[in-house]
C-alpha cells in the first residue's frame, strides 16, 4: 500500500473512532475506490450508513465486508441489525446465527473483542425481549442467559432475566438474579424495584419495604419506589 492510500486509511479509521462519521466517510470512500480488499473499511462504511438510516446501503457494505472476510463477527452482527431494522427478521436471524458460530470459535481462542461481545449480548437480549413480550418465558430466559454468558456484568440484561423468572413464577431464582445485580451496582434502581416486587410476591413485606426505601436512598425522587411504598402503607392500614 502506498503512502497516500495508507494516509486515507489511517485518517478514516481515526475519524471513525472519534465519532466524526461524516469526515470519516470521505476518507474511507476514497480509500475503498482504490483498494477494495479491506473488510474493516466496508464495515465502517456500513456503520456510517446505518447511523444515517440508509439501511439498504449499509447492507451492501456489510455484505462486501463479509465477502472479503466471511468470519468477520462484527460485520455479521451489524448486518443482522440492519436486516432487523427493515423488517427482514429471518435474514437477520440467519446472520445472528452466523455471528454466534464465529463467536464460538473465537471465544475458544480468545480472539473475540469486547465490542463484538457487547453487540452480540445485546442482540440476544433483544430476541429475549420479544419472547418475554409473548409470554414465552423459557425461550426468553435462555436468550438472556446467552447474553450474560458474553457480558455477565450488564445490569439491565440481568435485571430483565430476573423479571422473566419472576413472571414465570420462579421467584427464588428471580431474587438471586436481582441480588447479583445489586452486588455489582448497588444504586441500580431497576434491580432494587424488582427485588422489592419479588419479595412482595413472596409475602415478605418488610424486605420489600427495605428494598424500595434503599432505592429512595440513592434516588430520593424515584416515583415508582414512592408509589410502591404508598401501596404497602395502604395495605397495612387496611389490615
Amino acid at each position: 500500500m502506498d503512502d497516500s492510500l495508507r494516509e486515507l486509511y489511517e485518517r478514516g479509521k481515526e475519524l471513525f473512532k472519534k465519532g466524526e462519521l461524516k469526515n470519516a466517510e470521505e476518507f474511507l470512500r476514497k480509500f475503498a475506490q482504490s483498494n477494495d480488499r479491506f473488510a474493516d473499511v466496508f464495515n465502517m462504511l456500513g456503520v456510517i450508513h446505518q447511523q444515517k438510516s440508509e439501511y439498504q446501503e449499509a447492507i451492501v457494505s456489510f455484505q462486501k465486508a463479509l465477502q472479503i472476510n466471511p468470519n468477520y463477527t462484527e460485520a455479521s452482527l451489524n448486518l443482522a441489525l440492519a436486516y432487523n431494522e427493515i423488517g427482514e427478521y429471518k435474514k437477520g436471524q440467519e446472520h445472528l446465527i452466523r455471528a454466534q458460530q464465529t463467536t464460538t470459535r473465537e471465544t475458544k481462542t480468545g480472539l473475540l473483542d469486547d465490542v463484538a461481545r457487547a453487540k452480540l449480548a445485546n442482540m440476544h437480549a433483544e430476541i429475549a425481549d420479544v419472547y418475554r413480550s409473548l409470554g414465552e418465558y423459557a425461550q426468553a430466559v435462555d436468550e438472556y442467559r446467552r447474553a450474560l454468558d458474553l457480558k455477565p456484568n450488564f445490569p439491565d440484561i440481568r435485571t430483565k432475566l430476573g423479571i422473566s423468572l419472576r413472571e414465570w413464577g420462579r421467584l427464588e431464582e428471580a431474587v438471586m438474579e436481582f441480588e447479583r445485580v445489586k452486588e455489582i451496582r448497588p444504586a441500580y434502581s431497576p434491580a432494587g424495584i424488582n427485588l422489592g416486587i419479588a419479595y412482595y410476591s413472596q409475602g415478605d413485606l418488610e424486605r420489600a419495604r427495605s428494598e424500595w426505601l434503599q432505592v429512595l436512598k440513592y434516588n430520593p425522587d424515584h416515583q415508582t419506589a414512592k408509589f410502591y411504598l404508598g401501596l404497602l402503607e395502604k395495605k397495612e392500614n387496611i389490615s
